[in-house]
């Protein structure tokens, strides 16, 4: 098995349509609605995490480099966006869910940020055993999307008092 992270702007053809094709398996929105989501919806230096095995795409997950306000400091930050967890489903096992998860936490602390995330409820458990918290829902605004989503940060080195709150952009 080999893990490698790309950019958006180093990927070739073949790994773009490798990512299409697992994302519609996952969700069956059809191989055009995937071009397109990756057409309009990411950036050139997004991170592709690719997950491998014998040339075959086996996992993946996105880091998209986005920014929030933090509103106590009155300062525009970058945080990485964690989106897309996708595993082949033979291959949905804890041994290569962990090396996946490892590899994108040691990515988002190497680059000295924090990663949110949005998740159904019985993903909760999983985002923990890897060291990621549940936010508080008082605690955050989107301001570029609606979610009723659960949101999880992994590497927020500041504690938020109770004013506090985070607004964030999803895809800007």
């Amino acid at each position: 098995m080999k893990i490698q992270s790309i950019l958006t702007s180093k990927l070739n053809h073949k790994q773009i349509n490798k990512i299409i094709e697992l994302k519609d398996s996952h969700w069956n929105h059809g191989k055009k609605s995937q071009k397109n989501w990756f057409k309009n919806k990411l950036k050139r230096k997004d991170l592709h995490i690719l997950l491998t095995k014998n040339d075959s795409l086996i996992g993946y997950t996105l880091l998209k480099e986005r920014s929030f306000y933090y509103i106590q400091k009155k300062k525009i930050k970058k945080y990485l966006n964690f989106e897309t967890l996708i595993l082949k489903k033979k291959f949905r096992n804890f041994p290569i869910l962990k090396k996946i998860m490892r590899f994108n936490n040691s990515i988002i602390k190497k680059k000295n940020k924090f990663s949110f995330l949005e998740c159904k409820k019985d993903k909760i458990k999983m985002y923990n055993f890897f060291g990621w918290k549940l936010l508080d829902k008082k605690k955050f605004k989107l301001l570029d999307k609606e979610s009723n989503k659960n949101i999880m940060v992994y590497n927020l080195k500041e504690k938020l008092s109770n004013k506090e709150k985070l607004f964030i952009f999803i895809n800007k």
